[in-house]
C-alpha cells in the first residue's frame, strides 16, 4: 500500500520536525587528583607497628619471608624469628625449614606458599612464606611504606645481610612505623 504523495510528505515533515530539537551540551569540569595515597592501615593507639621479613637471596630475592604486626609483639617473637630463618635452606622448589615450638604451618593462604601461625602473649602473628620477584630495594621500599617509614635508600636504611646454617644468603629486613600493614593494600608503597 502507498500513501498519497501528500501523506508521505507530512510523515517526513513530521520526523524532520521531531528531529530538531534543541542541540545537547556537552558539559566537561575538571575534577582535583587526589594526591595522597591511602594509609595502610589505622595507627596504633600509643605504639607503631614492625615488619621483621628476610629475602633469599640478596641479590635477587625469590623467597620472602615476613612477620607482621605490633612492635611489641613481633619484638617478643623476634628471637624465634631468627631461630626460624637460621633454619632456612634453599635448592628445592620450595625453601625448607624448621618452625620453632608453637609454630604451626596453616598452609598455603592466598599468595603465600606457607603460612606460619603462633601466639605471643596472646595475640596471634604469623609469618608468610612467597615466592616473588623484583630486586631487595623495591620489595624492602614497600615494606617500609607498607608501615609508614620513609628513608633514601631502604636497603641500607631496613636490612642487613644475614646467613642461614645451611648457607644461604639473604637480607634480614627489619622496618617500624605508625601504620598497620595489616589487612592495608598489599602493594602499598610509599
Amino acid at each position: 500500500m502507498t500513501l498519497p504523495r501528500t501523506a508521505r510528505r507530512l510523515a517526513l515533515l513530521a520526523v524532520f520536525v521531531a528531529g530538531c530539537g534543541p542541540a545537547e551540551e556537552v558539559k566537561t569540569y575538571n575534577v582535583a587528583r587526589e594526591t595522597e595515597k591511602p594509609s595502610a592501615g589505622p595507627a596504633a593507639p600509643g605504639g607503631s607497628y614492625r615488619i621483621l621479613g628476610a629475602m633469599f637471596p640478596a641479590d635477587n630475592p625469590t623467597w620472602f619471608f615476613k612477620l607482621t604486626g605490633p612492635a611489641e609483639a613481633v619484638a617478643a617473637a623476634e628471637p624465634a624469628f631468627d631461630e626460624f630463618l637460621a633454619s632456612v635452606k634453599l635448592g628445592g622448589a620450595k625453601p625448607e625449614y624448621v618452625p620453632p615450638a608453637g609454630w604451626k604451618s596453616a598452609g598455603p593462604e592466598s599468595i603465600h606458599t606457607d603460612t606460619l601461625v603462633f601466639e605471643v602473649g596472646g595475640k596471634p602473628l604469623k609469618v608468610t612464606v612467597t615466592q616473588a620477584i623484583g630486586g631487595a630495594s623495591s620489595n624492602i621500599g614497600r615494606w617500609a611504606g607498607q608501615v609508614g617509614a620513609t628513608g633514601a635508600d631502604p636497603v641500607a636504611a631496613y636490612s642487613k645481610p644475614v646467613e642461614t646454617k645451611g648457607g644461604a644468603k639473604g637480607l634480614r629486613v627489619d622496618v617500624s612505623g605508625p601504620k598497620n600493614p595489616v589487612g592495608g593494600p598489599m602493594m602499598g608503597g610509599k
